[in-house]
């Protein structure tokens, strides 16, 4: 898994330092948008986007519901993308204004490469394959429409936040409008899920202070 996740990254860097060539080439005060229509940008976009749609390559779930995921992380790569040009865009020029070497221009973003494309990447591709997961889960839940109530659950340790632990144990239908709202993955790192439980043994939760 390791081995994985340093070849993911040596892609990313290898595509990150080809995009940089590109942006070294553009003139003017200001980043153009039209920059992510380059080959390079394009390439970079498809491989970030690559590495998130890996995160839930095998879960089980209909296609309708992959393309659409997939469709997701391509934007979300695409305007990571422009935030990432866009902040290195400013490290073209020197303290005194004047246009640096390529060689410097790219070491002085590498911290840039590091942040967005390691960091962040880690928590982006975990937030990604637990909004898969819970997507799939969604999907088996309306194939019993509301046959069970849908149970709010917490991971139960010092670590939930305490405005989902207030959620825990919520009971209602799958029809009720609170898990458009609040089905989780709830934020980065959220570990909560939801299961189906029998009407019988759980009676369901008022809509409104469940929602309160």
């Amino acid at each position: 898994m390791e081995d994985e996740a340093k070849l993911m990254r040596d892609k990313l860097t290898e595509r990150f330092d080809r995009m940089m060539k590109v942006l070294f080439r553009q003139e003017g005060a200001n980043l153009e948008i039209g920059i992510l229509a380059s080959e390079e940008a394009q390439d970079f976009i498809e491989a970030h986007s690559s590495v998130l749609n890996g995160s839930f390559r095998k879960v089980e779930m209909s296609e309708t519901m992959r393309k659409r995921l997939e469709r997701s992380n391509y934007v979300f790569s695409g305007l990571k993308t422009f935030h990432e040009l866009n902040e290195a865009f400013p490290s073209l020029l020197d303290e005194n204004g004047n246009r640096k070497t390529f060689e410097r221009f790219l070491n002085d973003v590498r911290k840039i490469d590091e942040t967005y494309n390691s960091n962040y990447l880690r928590a982006e591709f975990t937030f990604v394959q637990a909004s898969a997961e819970m997507a799939a889960k969604w999907e088996r839940f309306m194939q019993d429409g509301d046959r069970y109530y849908l149970q709010y659950r917490t991971a139960g340790d010092a670590k939930v936040r305490p405005t989902h632990a207030e959620m825990a144990g919520i009971t209602l239908p799958a029809s009720d409008p609170f898990w458009a709202e609040f089905y989780p993955p709830n934020g980065w790192g959220c570990r909560c899920s939801v299961v189906q439980v029998r009407k019988s043994k759980y009676p369901p939760t008022d809509h409104e202070e469940a929602m309160a």
